[in-house]
């Protein structure tokens, strides 16, 4: 997937490696059954080799997918280009550091990204989306059982604090994505992964005999193990900050101790984080840039101009607090100073449901999912987007021929489908809300959040006579409202934890992301996800996913408006830039900057 700018993804289709991701994924094992132990590496498995080193396969997704072979693994590509090592970066960065742990959300934790290293990452020096090679590892293997991955790591790994990298490091470290309360530090302060980081949803049993060697077996056949461990949040820890209780989170910035390109510099609370070059990477060449600084910058306006003055070349993460249609202005302001990296359909818009009154009732979340016009509000703030309950592209996706004749997202003759005004009228009538009711309605102040919750609330007072009261939070602040339920709904984007179908509805089962916000579940999301997950058969898998986001719709705590594909801008003195920007190691400036 070439850089694009703003190419109207309806004309397009997505290219997706993970077509690949569901084609073997077999009955078997149920939930995670061996709960690792904190103490020595255990007995090493002994795998029986299948060359895998990378897994990169793209096929390209029509409006009806059809499933592919699987490829033959081919060995880690080497980076296609060599950079002009120096130089210094400016971004723009929507939030201060958060007190969030290094595996608890990709939002969170887009500040403490280029301090560490994954095992493995979504490949920044190619233009696909979703090819996945190695970050801290060389080399991986899959056994001929399907279950037991082998990983291989280099010589000379250390931490920015001078300590050699151990086995212990590597024990820890899957520890505390798939049982952190094994250790006091996450047990004490009550926090520790969240369904960010995928692989406790397909973990057995690991064991790491060695500084170089980490072994992995998943419950049950799961291609999509290796892409949970090349998400954002799969950082590799110290064993010895693990267990010293040393936070690894965003607010503690000078304790804060990796093995990825960059060490922390200077930190000024809402004012900006800076990043130096890791003198010692075990990478040779790398990082190419010598430093980089995030400056804290809320309001679009202030984004914009930075970036026409060259202030700032890019932003820390793909959204940038710009719109769309704000994204187009700088474009046309800036020319072909400015490009754009075009990503998948895996972030959503649309408004939670709190489990508070009037929403605990299943009829007027119903309602609320009927009532909204999605279109205009589409054509409005995200002219490239696409509808529908699930993500958009995928294997197990809707067509667009499809959502056009489900209820929330029909239309007759260009307005809102009469039908669903009177349905959602009769279930209010039947939650006795007929006359209407009024809600707070409330937004973090980031990107089209705001808009969105306005335009939704001049639709519920048009068609249910519906008064929304809408109420603004600085982000950070709004966060920790929705964690406390301290509103009725917001405007708000939830996001995949991986890209895959698990990721489609993993945010919604019992326990992770949704729940812990709204105490509302839908009741055969756990099931339904449970069999999707271990399915064989890709055409019944995606009968399973769809079945799921159709209950869904009949009973949200989230109402789905739009999926956005988010554009990561940048100034294109910036070269080799993929997308995959999080660790910034492979970037450089062609111009000098």
């Amino acid at each position: 997937m070439r850089n694009r700018w703003l190419t109207s993804p309806k004309a397009l289709t997505l290219t997706l490696a993970m077509l690949t991701l569901i084609l073997i994924i077999a009955c078997g094992g149920t939930a995670a059954t061996a709960v690792p132990v904190a103490t020595e590496a255990s007995q090493q498995v002994q795998p029986t080799a299948v060359v895998a080193q990378a897994t990169t396969a793209v096929a390209q997704a029509t409006t009806d997918v059809e499933a592919t072979p699987v490829p033959e693994p081919t060995a880690m590509a080497e980076p296609v280009a060599t950079g002009i090592t120096g130089g210094h970066v400016n971004m723009t960065a929507i939030y201060e550091l958060r007190p969030s742990w290094v595996h608890a959300s990709v939002t969170l934790t887009f500040f403490i990204r280029p301090l560490y290293n994954g095992i493995l990452q979504f490949d920044p020096n190619t233009p696909e989306v979703l090819d996945i090679s190695c970050d801290l590892c060389t080399s991986w293997e899959l056994a001929d059982d399907g279950l037991t991955y082998t990983f291989h790591f280099p010589d000379g790994i250390s931490w920015h604090d001078g300590v050699a990298f151990e086995a212990a490091d590597l024990d820890t470290t899957i520890i505390s994505m798939v049982d952190p309360f094994q250790f006091k530090l996450w047990e004490e302060n009550d926090r520790g992964t969240s369904g960010w980081v995928g692989l406790r949803n397909y973990y057995e049993e690991h064991s790491a005999p060695d500084a170089k060697t980490l072994v992995i077996k998943s419950a049950f056949p799961a291609p999509a193990l290796p892409v949970s461990l090349s998400d954002a949040t799969a950082v590799v820890l110290s064993d010895h900050d693990v267990r010293n209780e040393v936070p690894q989170m965003g607010a503690e910035w000078d304790l804060l101790n990796g093995t990825g390109p960059y060490t922390t510099g200077v930190h000024e609370e809402d004012v900006k984080t800076e990043y130096l070059r890791n003198e010692n990477y075990h990478k040779d060449g790398l990082p190419y840039v010598d430093s980089i600084t995030q400056f804290v910058m809320i309001e679009p306006s202030t984004i914009m101009a930075a970036f026409e003055t060259g202030q700032v070349l890019t932003t820390h993460q793909a959204g940038g607090n710009l719109s769309p249609v704000e994204k187009r202005q700088l474009k046309e302001s800036m020319g072909d100073e400015l490009d754009g990296w075009f990503g998948p359909f895996s972030s959503p818009r649309g408004i939670v449901l709190f489990g508070r009154e009037p929403f605990v009732d299943q009829k007027v979340r119903r309602a609320i999912w009927l009532g909204i016009h999605r279109q205009p509000i589409i054509e409005t703030l995200a002219p490239d987007a696409m509808m529908g309950p699930i993500p958009f592209g995928f294997p197990w996706s809707f067509t667009q021929e499809e959502i056009s004749e489900m209820p929330g997202f029909r239309e007759l003759n260009g307005q809102k489908h009469p039908d669903d005004i009177a349905e959602a009228k009769r279930l209010l009538e039947e939650a006795g809300l007929g006359d209407g009711f009024s809600f707070e309605l409330s937004y973090r102040q980031f990107g089209e959040y705001g808009d969105i919750a306005v335009l939704v609330a001049q639709q519920l007072k048009d068609f249910l006579n519906i008064d929304a009261e809408i109420k603004s939070w600085e982000s950070t602040a709004g966060y920790d409202c929705y964690r406390e339920q301290c509103t009725q709904a917001a405007s708000q984007s939830i996001g995949m934890n991986i890209l895959d179908g698990d990721g489609a509805i993993d945010a919604y089962r019992t326990g992770r992301f949704l729940d812990t916000w709204t105490q509302l579940v839908m009741d055969r999301t756990d099931e339904i996800y449970a069999k999707q997950q271990q399915e064989l058969d890709p055409a019944v898998r995606r009968e399973l996913i769809q079945e799921w986001a159709l209950l869904h719709a009949d009973d949200p705590n989230y109402v789905n408006i739009w999926w956005n594909s988010e554009f990561w801008i940048y100034n294109t003195k910036i070269q080799n830039f993929q997308g995959s920007a999080s660790h910034w190691e492979h970037i450089w400036c062609d111009p000098a900057c």
